[in-house]
């Protein structure tokens, strides 16, 4: 099976439209006022996906998820994070933890060398290494980036 309703969440514009270009079904604006309140009105998600590692964002998901919904934490949250963690019980939450870059690099390197995964959209930049420095500020202005590589 497979996700059909795929929502992004990011509060940046440029990323929102890049995810919808390739194929999620609506990009939401995390920060906008009011939109808790239109996501309990339908019903939240079934499945949520922290990889931001943002606290607000991880408060974000388990407001956002459905009841009986599943939450899967990606993103390294500082030590100490303030939530809702009664709504794990309310909503019958089921949390997983998934850490990420363990043991799939030669998966990864395999699908990035048979096509079956596209990265090019995403690089946003290549520069040499001499020029690091440019390709730091760059990334750091988050104006129209997704990802800057650096080559040697």
């Amino acid at each position: 099976m497979g996700g059909t309703d795929i929502t992004v969440s990011e509060p940046e514009e440029y990323p929102r439209q890049f995810a919808l270009m390739h194929g999620a079904s609506s990009a939401i604006n995390p920060l906008e006022s009011g939109l808790a309140a239109m996501l309990f009105a339908d019903g939240g998600f079934d499945i949520v996906f922290e990889a931001s590692g943002a606290p607000t964002a991880l408060l974000f998901a388990y407001e956002a998820a459905a009841p009986g919904g599943a939450i899967v934490q990606i993103g390294t949250q500082p030590d100490e994070v303030t939530l809702a963690a009664n709504l794990v019980m309310s909503k019958e939450l089921t949390i997983f933890g998934s850490f990420r870059y363990a043991h799939v690099f030669p998966l990864v390197i395999d699908l990035l060398v048979s096509g079956r995964v596209n990265v090019q959209d995403m690089i946003s930049g290549v520069f040499p290494y001499d020029e690091t420095p440019l390709a730091v500020a760059q990334a750091a202005s988050r104006k129209n980036i997704l990802k800057i590589q650096i080559e040697q």
